[in-house]
């Protein structure tokens, strides 16, 4: 599934489309690898400077374009990034889900130390470390959450490069099977909101696959029946149908349904 903001308008600056390839890169770890880099930190000021004055309605065109160069410049020491995560649900809906965090899986060559690496590369572009796995530049966080890439995602055309998202069954199910073992009603939530608003375009066998491989079938049933009303999604009503969810058993029957009714499938 490709949002329709992308088919519509990529959203690319003019002005990048004619980037200098030099850049301020006093200070840097590696002056070398910032040399071979200076293209993307002039992108991501370019980005800053187009975007300064915009509000959150365009919110996610600079982060994906942002991502995007990110993605550029790690692929060009060979590793590879894949956005996960809030940044993955806002590229998805970007009218009913807003981050300010942008998570990215990177994953290296075998053998090689990942996160040196990244942050060798991180601070070429100009980002300032704040821990161990988080980067800041303008107003946007970056963190490295992991470095295992095993789930499916889309590579995307973003301007002249690309952007690997993580697939929307797999962010979908991440937070119904959360949901399900820990009752976060703020990933429950995030689920009803893409139920709501993405469920027509959902590759429903893949969901499944996950859904079942994680136990977390009957959870997927709750949520989507909320998002199918027109109840409020609470916090009291997210945990109350945990607390149901659970009440009987992982996998009794008679909580969504009274006793006899058939049980209504995932799709």
């Amino acid at each position: 599934m490709i949002p329709t903001w992308i088919r519509c308008e990529v959203g690319l600056p003019q002005s990048i489309a004619h980037l200098v390839t030099r850049s301020d890169i006093s200070g840097v770890t590696d002056p070398v690898l910032a040399s071979t880099l200076a293209d993307l930190r002039t992108a991501l000021a370019t980005v800053e400077r187009e975007f300064l004055h915009v509000g959150d309605e365009r919110h996610v065109e600079r982060l994906a374009l942002t991502t995007a160069i990110v993605t550029e410049a790690l692929r060009r020491v060979d590793y590879r990034a894949v956005l996960v995560g809030g940044g993955a649900i806002e590229f998805y809906a970007p009218d009913a889900y807003l981050t300010r965090d942008v998570d990215l899986v990177v994953e290296g060559p075998p053998g090689v130390s990942v996160r040196g690496r990244i942050s060798e590369v991180f601070d070429a572009l100009g980002f300032v470390k704040l821990s161990g796995r988080h980067w800041e530049r303008g107003g946007l966080l970056i963190e490295v959450p992991g470095h295992r890439i095993d789930d499916p995602y889309r590579e995307i055309p973003i301007g002249p490069y690309h952007l690997n998202v993580i697939r929307l069954e797999v962010v979908l199910a991440g937070r119904i099977v959360e949901f399900e073992q820990t009752g976060h009603t703020g990933h429950a939530a995030q689920a009803v909101l893409l139920l709501r608003a993405l469920r027509d375009t959902l590759d429903m066998p893949l969901l499944e696959t996950i859904l079942r491989r994680e136990r977390a079938e009957q959870a997927f049933v709750v949520l989507d029946d909320l998002a199918t009303s027109s109840d409020a999604v609470t916090d009291s009503v997210l945990r109350d149908l945990h607390e149901k969810l659970h009440s009987r058993g992982r996998y009794a029957p008679g909580y969504l349904h009274e006793a006899g009714d058939p049980q209504e499938p995932i799709s």
